[in-house]
């Protein structure tokens, strides 16, 4: 009988060790046949066992990280979430300052 392999076991067959061999996106798209968006949710369900890092710095890429790569991808990614943080409390201030003016114009 034929074992079938998971989607998640076809991603990380096509991730190399090491920076130097990092796969892009689209090559990955191209070995597994999976679309941009499942081998997102792969990859993020896979960081939970396997050290998969990724930059967006050219050449780019994902590969299976040493401890070195890893500190340096979560500096990345809570250099990221801040960002989105500031950028989600500007907005509701905002959001909020519409409210007001928007309910301040209703009882005139």
């Amino acid at each position: 009988m034929k074992k079938f392999k998971t989607d998640h076991d076809m991603v990380l067959e096509q991730i190399p060790i090491g920076r130097e061999n990092a796969i892009k996106m689209k090559d990955l798209k191209f070995f597994t046949g999976l679309s941009r968006r499942r081998i997102g949710e792969c990859i993020r369900d896979l960081r939970q066992d396997y050290p998969i890092c990724s930059t967006s710095v050219s050449p780019g890429g994902y590969w299976l990280g040493n401890a070195h790569d890893c500190r340096r991808m979560v500096q990345d990614l809570n250099a990221k979430a801040y960002s989105y943080f500031n950028t989600a409390s500007k907005l509701k201030k905002l959001a909020e300052e519409m409210d007001t003016v928007h309910t301040q114009n209703e009882a005139r």
